[in-house]
């Protein structure tokens, strides 16, 4: 396994520390309010990612959800690749909520095509960072996370209206990475 953030990695580094930290209330559909990862974890089943009501407190338990993932995460080879290239070329937009879903065509699905501005680009991510709109697609760790022993990739993904109107944070896994072809996104839960 290899994390590529720093954020997720200090988290792993202590994970009875992240997953004790209060954040943001959330309240479930049951009527519990949850405060921590411990907490979210075990009372997470049937919420509704998409309520406006809910997003903006989802947000602080991506890294729950991320953690738990790693820690059933086997290690696996990882082949020479540069993900945020990867990310804004062959990541299917058709397979995950984002603010770029209204411009999907049948020829316009990838991160690059979806775009007016020109992509920052590095060796984990891609990146709109335009005046309107800020959107961040983000390899944060690589292991086998289905079993399969192929590469699998933790995706976090940001995207961000400047004028408040759209602001989602969610994380997403791509199974075999290194496979030809486009990149398929699947939730977390």
């Amino acid at each position: 396994m290899q994390v590529f953030n720093a954020e997720l990695r200090a988290a792993l580094d202590d994970v009875a520390a992240a997953m004790a930290a209060e954040r943001s209330p959330l309240q479930l559909p049951s009527g519990t309010t949850v405060t921590t990862c411990d907490g979210y974890l075990q009372q997470s089943g049937g919420i509704d990612r998409e309520d406006p009501e809910l997003m903006a407190a989802l947000q602080d338990y991506v890294i729950c959800d991320s953690l738990a993932l790693l820690q059933r995460a086997r290690p696996v080879p990882l082949a020479p690749t540069s993900a945020g290239h990867a990310l804004a070329t062959r990541l299917d937009f058709r397979s995950f909520p984002s603010s770029r879903g209204p411009r999907v065509t049948a020829q316009a699905y990838t991160f690059e095509t979806l775009v007016d501005e020109p992509l920052a680009i590095d060796a984990n991510a891609a990146t709109l960072d335009a005046a309107d709109w800020f959107m961040r697609v983000e390899r944060v760790a690589a292991a086998d996370f289905d079993g399969d022993g192929r590469e699998d990739w933790l995706l976090w993904i940001g995207d961000d209206s400047a004028a408040g109107s759209y602001r989602s944070f969610d994380a997403v896994v791509i199974r075999d990475a290194a496979r030809a072809g486009l990149l398929t996104a699947f939730p977390l839960r």
